[in-house]
């Protein structure tokens, strides 16, 4: 299988300085064709597994996920080594050195699944916004699985300017969606048109939303998350925080 990218040839001083003015960057063809087909792979034995989950009643997958519509499908790679593999890669390193730093640790990853046909939005909200306390800076890296075009529901980022913030706001439950809005203008935002390989990289104070999915065929991410420092709960409990970079180098991959 091609190795990933390397990370200086991926990132650049512009991608960074869209980062730190506009708090998001995308790179097109970032991930090899062989390497999504993997991952896209991983998604199917992963939405195989949340819709037995949610088929079971299980009340603690069923808050955002929708069978056929929407999936959430997180910490799959704590079993998976193909998807350790990705995440462990000096691609993801290069994202992390550009955004969080030299120290940063894995706090979420999982799969983001629209269904064809009628696959559900998802509101205006900062990543942030989910996470009911105060956290350090994390990033976002969203790896599109599909081309992403308007019909099939691709994000639409609010670069701070627009948004007139970059700090965390209070967000409010959409009862019938369950998401938690943070948003409430009438600024569209700018859709991100990328083709499957692709990085989307935002901050966890950048506003986004997706709409719903009119086409026949799903549109998948995968997403990961890295903190610059753990995050740590009110009650002194950790959110998910393995460590993937220390002093700018990448942890062994267990």
């Amino acid at each position: 299988m091609p190795a990933l990218a390397a990370a200086p040839a991926l990132v650049t001083a512009e991608h960074r300085r869209q980062y730190e003015d506009e708090g998001w960057f995308a790179v097109e063809n970032a991930v090899p064709r062989e390497r999504i087909e993997v991952l896209r792979a991983e998604c199917a034995l992963g939405i195989e597994h949340m819709n037995r989950r949610i088929d079971a009643s299980d009340p603690t997958v069923c808050e955002l996920n929708f069978r056929d519509k929407r999936y959430f499908i997180p910490y799959l790679a704590r079993e998976r080594q193909p998807l350790r593999e990705f995440i462990y890669s000096d691609l993801l390193a290069g994202v992390c050195r550009a955004t969080v730093g030299g120290e940063a640790y894995l706090s979420l990853e999982q799969f983001v699944v629209k269904g064809g046909g009628g696959g559900m939005k998802f509101g205006w909200h900062q990543d942030a916004g989910y996470i009911k306390f105060d956290n350090p800076p994390f990033v976002t890296i969203l790896c599109a699985l599909d081309d992403l075009s308007e019909a099939n529901g691709t994000l639409h980022i609010l670069p701070y300017g627009r948004a007139g913030t970059r700090e965390k706001v209070e967000h409010v439950v959409e009862p019938e969606s369950r998401d938690w809005i943070g948003y409430h203008g009438d600024d569209p935002g700018i859709p991100v048109l990328a083709p499957a390989g692709s990085l989307i990289v935002f901050s966890c104070y950048t506003f986004h939303r997706s709409g719903p999915n009119h086409t026949g065929a799903l549109r998948r991410l995968y997403l990961t998350q890295f903190s610059a420092k753990p995050i740590v709960r009110p009650d002194g409990s950790v959110k998910m925080a393995e460590p993937f970079l220390k002093d700018g180098r990448i942890v062994a991959c267990a």
